[in-house]
């Protein structure tokens, strides 16, 4: 329930009682996986869900080791990678590679925009690379930078809708609409007048960066702007997804 979402950055134990240093939270597991998309079971065929999932999975300042997740489509629960059918009647096959001949990976399922995927992907037996989609470069940098810092504030007066936000230290900043939308068509949570309390400035959203290979550092898909009293005067979050 999105009511639940604050209690995420309480986590204080390990999973079964272990010590949270030894404890393992799985987001995703190859062994259990669903053949269809079903919202108790986090795949690739969750489309947009899922990727939030691995998204605040890698902004919550908790944990300290993220293992990410990159596997491929199925379409039938005893497939292996792609080229490797569980119709194949022999003993061996070879997977087809992830890069094409110019070194691209464009055998990857692109970055989800609905949920749940599209058939045409859900159903598709290639490469699905969850670790390459839009964001996930972006939020190991800022992993990196804010983990373990205590959160300091929360933001939750419309957690019932979803919408969710929290500041760890005093410069890591995050903001989430869990209701993710059923197609791409989705709406936007502005920020403006959220008095996160970060210093002034204007920040590149990590999360929304597509790629870190060639970034230069300046350019940036979603930005958000600061006072210098640290209200947020410019900014926003698309329903499903998530900045930091």
């Amino acid at each position: 329930e999105a009511s639940s979402l604050p209690r995420l950055l309480n986590i204080s134990y390990g999973l079964e009682g272990l010590d949270p240093k030894q404890g393992l939270w799985p987001l995703t597991f190859h062994d259990q996986r669903s053949r269809w998309y079903r919202a108790d079971t986090p795949t690739y065929k969750g489309g947009m869900e899922f990727h939030l999932q691995q998204k605040f999975l890698l902004a919550t300042p908790q944990g300290y080791v993220v293992r990410l997740w990159g596997g491929f489509g199925w379409t039938d629960l005893d497939d292996g990678p792609p080229g490797c059918r569980a119709t194949n009647t022999d003993d061996t096959c070879k997977p087809f590679s992830v890069y094409n001949d110019d070194g691209l990976g464009d055998a990857c399922i692109p970055t989800p925009t609905e949920t749940p995927l599209g058939e045409s992907f859900a159903e598709s037996h290639r490469w699905a690379c969850e670790h390459r989609w839009t964001g996930v470069a972006g939020l190991i940098d800022y992993r990196k930078a804010c983990r373990g810092l205590e959160v300091h504030k929360m933001f939750s007066d419309e957690v019932t809708d979803g919408k969710f936000a929290f500041r760890a230290g005093t410069t890591c900043f995050v903001a989430m609409w869990k209701n993710v939308s059923t197609d791409s068509d989705s709406r936007l949570w502005p920020l403006g007048g959220m008095v996160i309390g970060v210093p002034a400035g204007r920040y590149c959203d990590l999360a929304s960066l597509p790629t870190k290979r060639g970034w230069d550092g300046r350019s940036c898909p979603n930005e958000v702007e600061v006072d210098a009293q640290g209200n947020v005067t410019s900014g926003s979050v698309r329903q499903g997804d998530l900045l930091a």
